[in-house]
């Protein structure tokens, strides 16, 4: 029997090894080092919760245990993501986040009204 039916696109993704300094993401064909200084969620994780990574969509993953998301485009272009994720202050991130938008904004008023 020969079923024409076309199969499932599957999205490879894994944790392939765990350093002292961070670990490695294989997504698809491509591995990417996550540094525990970038993300420090999970400097004191174990490596089970590491291993337990979900991919949510193409380019969002998610370690449940955790509750911590990466974005692909993170990992591609650091340099365009400075910010580090800050567990014990939660609302430090999001504030400096919101003090930087209204500064920007404000900034791009003044220029606009010149």
């Amino acid at each position: 029997m020969n079923s024409n039916l076309p199969g499932i696109a599957i999205s490879h993704s894994e944790v392939t090894n765990i350093h002292t300094t961070g670990f490695w993401l294989l997504v698809d064909d491509r591995e990417y080092f996550v540094p525990f200084e970038d993300y420090p969620v999970f400097r004191e994780a174990t490596v089970a919760q590491i291993y337990t990574v979900q991919r949510l969509r193409p380019t969002q993953f998610h370690w449940p245990e955790l509750d911590a998301d990466v974005e692909l485009e993170a990992l591609e272009h650091p340099e365009q993501y400075p910010l580090v994720f800050q567990p014990s202050q939660p609302s430090y991130g999001y504030e400096r986040i919101r003090r930087q938008r209204v500064a920007v904004r404000e900034a791009t008023n003044h220029e606009s009204e010149e």
